[in-house]
């Protein structure tokens, strides 16, 4: 029977007609009897993707369709002879892995979700005339191996100036060709089918175009509010800006003292300013150091009547000045204290001392002292806001560290060349920003400095084996011939190379990882530089990100400097200037 179903109409057959368009993507319906405005609006929704005249209503042509592709073979649990031919296409255009038979099973219906996914698709895993369509018209491209298009000369310019060349520029589309679609399809995480089909030429055409790729990530705070955070840490936000101006403390909460040493040879100081006495208490050698008291007078010496009074071994003695020199006037806390910008409490505090630190006076005064400040100090309010706020800050403090520039081996080897070990590696670094999904260029910047541009022990190789306990050590003359499993092993990244014994630790980790080359190191060491700064639990994958840290301010967060992420750019960026058309993802923090 030919019958339509329209708005305000209720029978059965309209749960069977909504559990269909639920099936194939048209769902979110009450499965019952009426058919209602938002069934209406499914029905013509489902009738514009399947080119339809969209009426909303289900006249006998939409409900036939409708029947025919819920009904069809091509669907999980079903079996038909051209499933085989259909697995073929698939497997053909870059979604393989399914055994080729008839059978129509969960991974090829997975299979296909992800193809309708990918190609904007109604994702559903059926196999229904659009899918179908557009499976056939990539399996049919012009653009694949054996045939010929005159548009395949602009593709091939396009593919030898990024990096995927010595392609003859030619109509035809060989094996070579295939080879570099298939290069650039995996670096773009496209479907490797070496065909040149939409998404492709897509992905091809932007990134000739060295089109800059620009992403939002949201926060529920406003720049303030942020702000108020950092300034509100344990250890807020510091500074080296101010480093050359000096600091004020309460007199009141010094000790003061002032150091002095001997500079004459074999010097006598006495119990009394007074040579004509004999008062000898010491004879001191050059560079002895004594506490200054003051200055006073005594027996002329050399016409000199000016004398120090000391203290040494806890003697209040004398010395004339001609034999000695006083040093600058030093304090120590006597209490917890603030260190202010100027001679106000209610000045910008530029960090705290603890009880018995030192300090270098300048100049004491009756309420204030002024002293020579430390190079680290807490940032002020409106310095910080110039350093948080994502809007002033250079774009590539925003590149997406686990994004790649996407260039060829030879244009890494550009940025490595006369970097020691690393010199010729990039291709293991592709291969590490591929498996671990980490920018290159980051990485590279990483190892220079862990490395001193890869000529450090650790990146040129140290060996080490297992003793009798079976304990790591490094190896030496004296123990190699006790130790067993010796090899030698590389460390890239510094990692678990703590200070003090860098080289035995680190040396000890990349044994126990098995980076007996440069290339595992590299390799291995970009997973741990991605699970701990990149993919971490707050995404920081951005300069910016890892420094502020918007989604948990605090911790983690690499740095204490305000500018630690403005000062990584230069070296960033000088890198990437040695890349030919570079793809480059920034990804800005948008705060409320």
């Amino acid at each position: 029977m030919r019958v339509s179903f329209y708005q305000g109409k209720t029978d059965s057959n309209v749960i069977s007609l909504k559990e269909g368009l639920t099936k194939l993507g048209f769902g979110n319906m009450n499965i019952n009897e009426i058919y209602g405005n938002f069934t209406a609006i499914r029905v013509s929704q489902f009738q514009d993707y399947y080119d339809l005249r969209a009426t909303g209503v289900a006249d006998p042509q939409t409900v036939e369709l409708l029947n025919e592709i819920v009904d069809t073979p091509f669907q999980e649990g079903e079996s038909h002879s051209s499933v085989s031919t259909l697995k073929e296409k698939l497997k053909r255009i870059g979604f393989g892995g399914m055994n080729i038979n008839e059978a129509y099973g969960s991974y090829t219906a997975k299979r296909v979700s992800e193809f309708q996914s990918l190609y904007g698709l109604k994702a559903n895993g059926i196999v229904d005339p659009v899918t179908e369509s557009h499976i056939d018209q990539i399996y049919n491209s012009p653009y694949q191996n054996g045939k010929e298009h005159e548009d395949m000369i602009k593709f091939k310019e396009m593919l030898n100036k990024i990096g995927y060349g010595y392609i003859n520029v030619n109509e035809t589309f060989g094996s070579f060709s295939e080879q570099k679609v298939k290069e650039f399809q995996g670096d773009m995480e496209l479907p490797v089918s070496g065909i040149l089909d939409k998404l492709t030429i897509e992905k091809l055409t932007e990134v000739f175009e060295r089109k800059i790729i620009y992403y939002e990530t949201p926060y529920d705070t406003t720049v303030n509010e942020q702000l108020n955070l950092q300034l509100g840490l344990s250890t807020p936000p510091q500074t080296d800006l101010y480093s050359s101006s000096h600091g004020y403390i309460l007199t009141d909460n010094l000790n003061f003292e002032q150091n002095g040493s001997i500079t004459g040879s074999g010097v006598n100081v006495r119990s009394a300013p007074d040579t004509t006495k004999n008062n000898v208490e010491y004879t001191l050698a050059r560079g002895t150091t004594f506490e200054y008291i003051k200055n006073v007078t005594g027996t002329s010496v050399g016409g000199n009547t000016e004398w120090y009074e000391i203290k040494y071994k806890g003697k209040t003695l004398y010395v004339h000045n001609s034999l000695a020199s006083k040093k600058s006037l030093s304090a120590t806390v006597k209490a917890v204290s603030n260190i202010y910008e100027s001679k106000r409490t209610d000045s910008h505090t530029y960090y705290r001392l603890s009880s018995g630190s030192s300090v270098t006076v300048v100049s004491k005064g009756s309420t204030w002292t002024e002293i020579n400040g430390r190079t680290w100090r807490n940032a002020k309010r409106n310095d910080v806001l110039q350093y948080l706020d994502p809007q002033k800050q250079d774009d590539f403090q925003h590149l997406l560290l686990s994004s790649s520039p996407n260039v060829s081996s030879s244009q890494i080897n550009r940025v490595l060349d006369g970097k020691g070990v690393l010199d010729g590696e990039g291709s293991a670094f592709i291969e590490a920003s591929k498996k671990h999904e980490v920018n290159e260029i980051y990485l590279i910047s990483h190892a220079l400095l862990e490395t001193g541009h890869g000529t450090s022990d650790l990146a040129k190789g140290i060996e080490v084996g297992e003793n009798s306990s079976g304990n790591p050590v490094l190896v030496n003359s004296s123990n190699r011939s006790d130790l067993t499993n010796v090899e030698e092993v590389y460390n890239m990244f510094g990692i678990g190379a703590y200070d003090g014994s860098a080289k035995r630790d680190g040396a000890i980790r990349a044994y126990k990882e098995g980076w007996d080359s440069v290339d595992k190191a590299i390799i291995g060491g970009a997973k741990f530089i991605g699970e701990s700064y990149i993919h971490n639990q707050n995404q920081q994958n951005t300069l910016y990100k890892m420094r502020w840290n918007p989604s948990a301010p605090g911790y983690p967060q690499y740095a204490t400097d305000m500018g630690w992420a403005a000062k990584q750019v230069s070296n960033i960026k000088s890198m990437y200037d040695k890349l030919d058309n570079p793809i480059l993802v920034f990804d800005i923090p948008k705060y409320r």
